[in-house]
This record gives structure tokens, C-alpha cells and sequence, in this order.
């Protein structure tokens, strides 16, 4: 059974999703390469997915295909499916028709994905036009590569929902490989887009990508960065690195983070502040280098 509370079953989500992450990750690499990485599935938090999945047999009658065999394929498949998916989790958004900084179910307003994915509440929650976001997943991966998005479902109970046994004769006839390729895309939701209902409060929303490359694949934002949260404790000496990174995007809207008293708001978004004007302008005039250069002459220090 599914875990989504029943007001937001009912209401429809906005056209936003959101992504937390440390300060270092969201300057470093994600604005600076305006690049959003899909990971290697077995990295998840889920153990439902990022341990093995064993899938079971139906054997032919006569067919030798003793427990080690049996062994040997599962992990042969498991090996094709999960060390060759990528996925990127994103937080669904509710609060139609309000603003980006209220709201009680707003994507950017969880407090246990700040504190487990937010940097301890000192990075960033980036904002995304869904529509634009999943136009570029379809351009990432290569021609034949399997692409599921859509939102998490969360089951309740001892085991994952079930999925059906596969028939030896396929693995003999079309390979490992084709076999693990099909399964997958058969399979596709209960795989890529089934959680514990324990995680049912990241109000999840995924891309998963699945092809012959078990590296790590990017989705181009460019086009589909909306919005930027700074988590309350986000430190102001990045402030400059963060507004550098921006510079490329255009206007985007920047909020922080404000607990008060058990409360949780965003301030209204604005552009970032410009830094303060030096306390000590020039005289000389002329670029930088030029007058370092017009310095070098004049100054004198005692290197050791």
C-alpha cells in the first residue's frame, strides 16, 4: 500500500521539484557544470535498492540448474540492473497557486531532508520547472538507454512488492544481459520507483536511467533552474562563490531559511546582495594587473 497522505493524493503538485544538497556540492559542481548528477543506484538509502534483487527461477523439467547456478545468475543480473542504473532524487512540491516561500508542504520546507541531505541546514535546496527538467533527461543516457521518471511509490510491510520468476531458457537463449534489460523495463516502476513507506516523508519524485555505462550520467539545467534556498545556517563567506555560480542563469529567485521559535519560513525571494564597496578605492587608476604591476615597483617586503 502506497504511503502518500490523503490531502496531498487529492491535491495536485506544483510544477516544481526540489533538491537539497551540501553548499560544496551545489557551487562546486551543480551550478558551476549546470550539471545535475544521476548516481549509481546501489548508492541509495534504501536497501531495497541498494542491495541485491533477487529475482528466482522457473526451471524446465530436466533442466540442470543446481543452487550455485542459481547463485551465479542472480548476481549476474543483479549486476546488469543496478551497477548499470543512475538515479537522481528530487522532492515533489505542493502549494499551488502560492508563492515559492510559503506554504506548509512546500518541496523546500522539509526538515529532515536539510538536515540529512541539506548540508546539516548550511547548504542549498535548488528549484526546478519539472516540464523543463525532464525534457533534458530525455537527451541524456544515449539512444538505447531505458529512462523511468515519475514519482516514488512507498509500500508498507516485510518485502517488496513481488516480482515474477524468470525462465532459464531465456538466460540460455538471449543472454544475461537482454534478459536483465527486459526484466528492467518490464518491471520498471517496482524497480526504479518503490520505496520503504519508512522514506514516504522525502515525498520523493525520481529519474532513473538505465544503459550499458556504469558511470555516473548529467542532466543539463540550464533551462530549468527556478529557485534557490539557503539553509539557515548557510555560512556568508560563500555567499560570493554562490553568487559567481549564479551569474550564467539569469534571474533566479534566492530565499534563506528562518527558524524561529519552532517555526519554519523562507524570507521572500531577492537577488543576493552585492558585496560591500571597498573601504580603500584607488587613487591609481587602471585594470588590476596594471596597477599590481605599478605596486611591485614601489612596494618592498623582507622574504625570508
Amino acid at each position: 500500500m502506497t504511503f502518500l497522505p490523503p490531502q496531498l493524493s487529492e491535491e495536485p503538485p506544483t510544477g516544481e521539484v526540489f533538491h537539497y544538497t551540501s553548499a560544496d556540492v551545489a557551487i562546486t559542481n551543480i551550478l558551476t557544470s549546470r550539471t545535475l548528477r544521476l548516481s549509481p543506484m546501489h548508492s541509495t538509502n534504501d536497501p531495497w535498492e541498494s542491495e541485491p534483487i533477487y529475482t528466482g527461477f522457473t526451471l524446465v523439467d530436466g533442466e540442470q540448474f543446481d543452487g550455485d547456478t542459481a547463485q551465479a545468475a542472480t548476481e549476474e543480473l543483479d549486476r546488469h540492473i543496478r551497477l548499470h542504473s543512475k538515479v537522481l532524487c528530487l522532492t515533489r512540491d505542493w502549494g499551488v497557486n502560492l508563492p515559492r516561500f510559503e506554504g506548509e508542504r512546500r518541496g523546500w520546507r522539509h526538515l529532515s531532508s536539510w538536515a540529512h541531505y541539506g548540508g546539516g541546514h548550511a547548504g542549498i535546496c535548488l528549484g526546478f520547472n519539472l516540464e523543463k527538467l525532464a525534457a533534458a533527461f530525455e537527451k541524456v543516457g544515449g539512444p538505447d538507454a531505458l529512462r523511468v521518471a515519475g514519482p516514488i511509490t512507498y509500500w508498507a510491510g516485510k518485502y517488496a512488492p513481488f516480482l515474477d520468476q524468470i525462465d532459464t531458457r531465456h538466460l540460455h537463449k538471449y543472454g544475461t544481459d537482454a534478459v536483465a534489460r527486459h526484466y528492467a523495463e518490464v518491471f520498471q516502476k517496482r524497480i526504479f520507483l518503490t520505496k520503504h513507506a519508512d522514506w514516504s516523508s522525502e515525498y520523493e519524485y525520481r529519474f532513473a536511467l538505465m544503459n550499458q555505462s556504469t558511470l555516473p550520467e548529467y542532466i543539463d539545467i540550464s533551462d530549468a533552474l527556478t529557485s534557490v534556498f539557503l539553509g539557515h545556517s548557510f555560512p556568508e563567506w560563500k555567499l560570493p562563490s554562490l553568487r559567481e555560480a549564479l551569474s550564467n542563469f539569469g534571474a533566479i529567485e534566492v530565499s534563506r531559511m528562518r527558524y524561529h521559535n519552532r517555526t519554519v519560513q523562507a524570507d521572500p525571494p531577492g537577488q543576493l546582495a552585492e558585496p560591500a564597496a571597498t573601504a580603500f578605492p584607488p587613487k591609481e587608476t587602471g585594470a588590476l594587473m596594471e596597477r599590481v604591476a605599478a605596486l611591485a615597483g614601489e612596494a618592498e617586503y623582507h622574504v625570508v
